[in-house]
C-alpha cells in the first residue's frame, strides 16, 4: 500500500497530526523519517526513523489534503 518516500499523515502525541516520509514498510507498520532524514539517508548517511503502527497512518499526504479541500 505505502512505498519508499511516500508522504504520509500520521497522528502523533496529543493527537497532532504529522508529515513524513515512508522509508521501509514493516509487517505491522511503518518506518517514518522527518524530510530532512530522509534525504540524508538517500545519500547513505545516518537519519532518524520512527516507527509507527498502522493504526496511526491517516493516509497519503496528497489525498489528507484533497480530503480537507474546501474551495
Amino acid at each position: 500500500m505505502f512505498r519508499q518516500g511516500d508522504r504520509v499523515v500520521v497522528q502523533g502525541f496529543g493527537s497532532k497530526e504529522a508529515v513524513l516520509r515512508v522509508w521501509e514498510t514493516r509487517e505491522r507498520g511503518l518506518l517514518l523519517c522527518p524530510e530532512e532524514s530522509y534525504q540524508q539517508m538517500l545519500r547513505g548517511e545516518e537519519g532518524a526513523v520512527i516507527g509507527f503502527p498502522m493504526g496511526d497512518i491517516r493516509g497519503l499526504y496528497e489525498n489528507h489534503q484533497e480530503a480537507n479541500h474546501h474551495d
